[in-house]
Formats: C-alpha cells, structure tokens, sequence
C-alpha cells in the first residue's frame, strides 16, 4: 500500500469549498470525468449523495450513451458535511482512494488536504518492490495533480469571481406580496443555518408561492430535500414552484442535481 498527501489553501470560505468539491456530476470538464450515481438515497426525488453512494467514472461525455463495461466503479466511503469526503475507486487490478479534508483558515480561506491510498490487488513481494518506487510518484503526482485542479473546480461552480470568497451570513426572510408569500434566501446558508433559519418549518407551514435566491451566495445541499418537497407540495395544487432572481450559481447546483424540471425560474 502506497500513501501520500500534500494541501493547497484557497481564498474561499469553507461552505464554498464544499460545494464546489462534493458533487458528483454527470460531466466535469475540470476532470473530463462523466458520473453515473447508482443505490444512492432519493428523497422526493431529490438526489443525496453521501456515504455509501455508489458510482461509475468515465472518461470525457456520455451524453447519454450507455456505460461502458469496463467503467471504474467507485464507492463514498465518508462524508462530513462541509468537513471531509472519502471516496474509493475499484478497478480491476487495484484500489485506489481519496480523502479530500476542510478546514478554516483565519480571513475566511479554506485549507485543503488532500490523501490518496494505492493497494494493489494481486502482485508478488518481488514485483511489489521493485515497482515501488514507480509507484510511489504515480500516487505523488495524483496528489499534486488534484491539488492543481481545486480552484478549477471552485470556478467551475461560479464561486471563482472577485469577491466570491467574502461570505455573507445567511439569513431568510418571509414577505406577503400580491402574488402570496416569498421566502428570501441571502447571502451564505450553510448546513448549520438549514437549521437554524427553520427552512423546513417555514417551507412546510407557511403557504409559500415563491423562493427569491436573487441574493443568494451559496446554498447547502441539505435544503435541496426540502425544496423538492415544497415544489411537490406546490404542484398538486395545479401551481408550479417559482425561484425569483437571476442566479447561475443555483441554477447550475439544480442542473447537477437534476432537479431544474421541478421549478419554475422568474428571472
């Protein structure tokens, strides 16, 4: 088994980081890898991807085509929310897997850990050593490697722009205007504000018509369930679920989340 570990600190808060980090794609370009999640757990319909997800990788676009046979299948094999994700890659002849670990530092940047594990699966002693060398920098040049990659995939989810790295606190509000009432969503609502600002109370019991993220920084993966579930609401009273505000940002996190037929966009 070969180890080895190397970190990079970005200019970006943590939630940031993490969003950027713990999705699986159907396609990123950052790593021209297509994703197919399998067995994972469906809430609503909303896809949650977290420890014991299962998965296939493909090199570049799929664009619907079918998964190869010889696709390498992968495992989450941990997930801190906003703290830590493991995966584990099988293929035929070794195991590979990753560890990817969070943590703030002071002005609002981010250091990144990243570990990567290499086990061959079959291969004598003498074979072992004499490889290990060889091996030893293919597994340091994987690490560096996806170190050279992180601020892509931060700007691949639209948090790379000036300014993106200052975090606002997130914050919710309800206002009753003529169409009905609006839930206000602002600034940065990590999964502790989900919460905290009572996300899935409001949701639930005011008779909420529309959802502005016009403001909105970065949303937690954790609120997407309860989206769904008001946008489910919402459609059997012959109405559509209506998100105000131009937003790439969230627009892209529905995309990769399959979620974009579910809502209405006004704006």
């Amino acid at each position: 088994m070969t180890t080895a570990s190397g970190a990079r600190e970005l200019p970006f808060a943590r939630p940031i980081v993490w969003g950027a980090l713990a999705a699986l794609p159907p396609y990123c370009p950052v790593c021209d890898v297509s994703y197919v999640c399998s067995g994972t757990v469906e809430e609503d319909g909303a896809l949650a991807i977290g420890e014991g997800t299962r998965f296939v990788c493909v090199r570049g676009r799929l664009d619907g085509s079918p998964v190869p046979a010889n696709a390498v299948a992968g495992e989450v094999v941990e997930w801190v929310v906003d703290r830590s994700i493991g995966t584990r890659l099988e293929l035929a002849t070794e195991t590979w897997q990753t560890r990817v670990e969070l943590s703030d530092v002071a002005g609002g940047s981010t250091h990144v850990t990243v570990t990567v594990t290499h086990e061959p699966k079959r291969s004598g002693w003498w074979r072992r050593t004499v490889r290990r060398k060889a091996t030893e920098r293919m597994v340091q040049a994987t690490v560096d490697s996806e170190l050279t990659k992180l601020p892509d995939h931060v700007d691949q989810m639209g948090e790379g722009r000036p300014g993106s790295s200052a975090v606002a606190s997130g914050s919710a509000s309800v206002d009753e205007e003529e169409c009905g009432w609006v839930l206000h969503l602002v600034g940065t609502v990590n999964a502790a504000d989900v919460s905290r600002l009572q996300l899935r109370q409001r949701l639930e019991e005011l008779p909420i018509v529309a959802i502005d993220v016009r403001d909105l920084n970065y949303l937690d993966s954790t609120a997407l369930p309860l989206l769904v579930r008001w946008a489910r609401r919402i459609s059997q009273g012959n109405r559509q679920a209506v998100v105000r505000g131009v937003n790439p940002d969230f627009d892209q996190m529905l995309s990769v989340m399959g979620l974009t037929s579910r809502f209405l966009r006004d704006g």
